[in-house]
């Protein structure tokens, strides 16, 4: 996380006006198995996953800090095999002291393309946006402080936020897969194919619930609103929770 520092008065932020931030990048390709696993743990950044047909992964992380120190003390920490990427921020020691790590005023922006396949076992930050992009496989996907984004879905998944939007679109939806979304302060927005069969359950403290697909308006209770109802078969579960927004769910 981040910290400001308040302690040099004598020396506000006139040292640093009109000094540019520096960077260095991070590319590299790794083999894994179509339907492998990826793991992606950030602090400061976004991430973004796209997809191609290829058995690889190709990771860009574009390190960025307001120091030369700061950057060398911000590490990409990659661990690979052909069924399993994990990719993880770590900031280390400054000047031999471990309490100046959290100082740093760097950050990572993450950019994957992995098998269309493959599963996104866990893709976290705690203060940046996250965008998923055609992705076939399972997705676990969290915020703290962003947007997350999610198109081309077609299996399970499981995104969340603390602070943010939420925008979800699925090309398909299977027999007993299960959709769950929720966000503390944020809106959600659930976008499915038109003939899609589904069990829905939708809650929000503090918002409006919409759709698109016949069911009763979200009725009022003594704190907040519910939507409860079946699309065609009902063989898919979707439960979306928030907190502070509003619930929409529509048609593709």
């Amino acid at each position: 996380m981040r910290f400001l520092l308040l302690g040099l008065l004598a020396c506000p932020l006139f040292p640093f006006v009109g000094r540019a931030d520096v960077t260095a990048t991070v590319a590299e390709s790794h083999a894994l198995a179509a339907t492998g696993e990826v793991l992606v743990e950030n602090i400061n950044g976004a991430i973004t996953v796209e997809t191609w047909d290829k058995p690889e992964v190709r990771l860009q992380a574009v390190k960025t800090a307001r120091t030369d120190a700061d950057l060398k003390a911000l590490e990409v920490r990659i661990d690979s095999t052909e069924k399993r990427f994990a990719v993880k921020t770590v900031y280390l020691e400054k000047d031999g002291s471990w309490l100046k790590k959290f100082t740093n005023t760097g950050e990572v922006r993450y950019t994957l393309t992995v098998p269309h396949a493959a599963t996104l076992r866990r893709i976290e930050t705690v203060n940046g946006a996250i965008t998923l992009a055609n992705i076939h496989g399972r997705v676990t996907a969290k915020t703290v402080n962003g947007r997350l984004e999610a198109r081309g879905l077609r299996h399970e998944v499981e995104l969340s936020t603390v602070n943010g939007d939420i925008v979800a679109e699925f090309d398909t939806v299977a027999d007993r897969q299960d959709i769950a979304i929720s966000a503390d302060n944020g809106r959600i927005e659930l976008r499915l194919p038109s003939d899609v069969g589904a069990d829905i359950a939708a809650s929000s403290l503090n918002g409006a619930i919409a759709n698109d697909f016949g069911l009763a308006a979200g009725t009022e209770k003594w704190v907040g609103r519910e939507l409860e109802g079946t699309v065609g078969n009902g063989a898919a579960r979707i439960r979306l929770k928030t907190l502070n927004g509003a619930i929409e769910i529509r048609k593709r």
